[in-house]
């Protein structure tokens, strides 16, 4: 038999929480009496309830690495699938530039190599009709 709290004016809500607790507690140690709950049966859901954690980050973690295995596979694929068009885009790239060089040609522009610019140079051909400056 269980014997009954005696709590110092407690609150009737205190008095049957604490009451139905006790309850629980008589219950569950006269099933575990009867046999009706083996410890063994109670251990073994405790032990596998506490490895449901571990589980499910396994099977989370195992679904992340089958993406990222993934990505290596996509990649190469995507590279061969648009070969072609990255053939296209260089081709037309160099169009571009060797109509930038012919332009430069006929505009007299720069080399691009020398990087010179002309402007803020004296010439160093002097027209016939004036003398050069006399060196001392």
């Amino acid at each position: 038999m269980v014997a009954v709290r005696s709590v110092a004016n407690p609150s009737l809500t205190e008095a049957i929480s604490s009451q139905t607790e006790l309850l629980h507690a008589y219950r569950f140690v006269r099933l575990l009496e009867q046999g009706e709950i083996g410890v063994d049966r109670l251990s073994e859901k405790l032990a596998k309830a506490g490895g449901v954690v571990a589980r499910v980050h396994a099977n989370i973690e195992a679904k992340a690495d089958a993406v990222i295995a993934r990505e290596e596979v996509l990649t190469k694929r995507t590279t061969e699938a648009f070969s072609p068009h990255h053939a296209m885009l260089d081709d037309a790239a160099k169009g571009l530039d060797a109509l930038e060089a012919q332009l430069a040609l006929v505009t007299n522009d720069p080399l691009p190599s020398s990087g010179a610019s002309l402007e803020g140079e004296t010439a160093s051909i002097y027209p016939i009709t004036q003398n050069p400056p006399k060196q001392r």
